[in-house]
Order: C-alpha cells, then sequence, then structure tokens
C-alpha cells in the first residue's frame, strides 16, 4: 500500500502517488509555520482542511513559482531554502505559481 492515512488527516505518501491527493501541506518560509495549500484551486489556508487526504512536507518538496521579470519558472525548497531555476529531478513538485497566459 502507498499511502497511510492518519489522524490528523495528513498522510505520508509513497511510490510516487502523491499527484492524487489535491491538499499539500507545506511551510510558510518567514514564519516556518505548516500552511495547506489546493493544488486545482491554488487556495492556501492555515487550518487541515476537514474530510481531505493531505500530502506531508517533507525535504524533497519544491514550489513550483513564476518570476515576472525574467518571465521563466523557478523552483523553491522552503525545508532547506534553496532556489534554483531548473526542475529538480526525483522530487515533489508542487505547483503554485499562476501560470501567464499562453504558457505550457
Amino acid at each position: 500500500m502507498c499511502s497511510t492515512r492518519m489522524e490528523t488527516g495528513l498522510v505520508d505518501v509513497h511510490c510516487g502517488d502523491w499527484e492524487r491527493v489535491e491538499w499539500v501541506e507545506i511551510v510558510e518560509p518567514r514564519t516556518h509555520q505548516h500552511m495547506y495549500a489546493n493544488l486545482t484551486s491554488g487556495e492556501c489556508v492555515w487550518d487541515v482542511p476537514a474530510g481531505v487526504a493531505v500530502k506531508r512536507t517533507d525535504n524533497n518538496q519544491w514550489w513550483e513559482l513564476f518570476d515576472q521579470k525574467t518571465s521563466r519558472f523557478y523552483y523553491y525548497n522552503a525545508a532547506t531554502q534553496k532556489t534554483v531555476w531548473h526542475r529538480p529531478v526525483h522530487s515533489d513538485i508542487i505547483p503554485l505559481a499562476i501560470r501567464p497566459r499562453g504558457s505550457p
């Protein structure tokens, strides 16, 4: 079995199945508080959403963001506070960027 449900509603997802989870736990970079992002709507909330599975954050999680000045996507790891221009391989990519019109 690839995932284990926790009492809090958070799940540990393995086997590359994280894409099936609609909500993910992320860490706010300035305060280091945990918050929750909906990958479909882009909504972010401070409390664990009720009645849904939420993938836990880990050190292998990268946020996909968009730089308006260069018109390029970049990737940020909240755990390590590292930022890179190239999409990290073998990592969980959390698409938090608002894609501009006409982008792939």
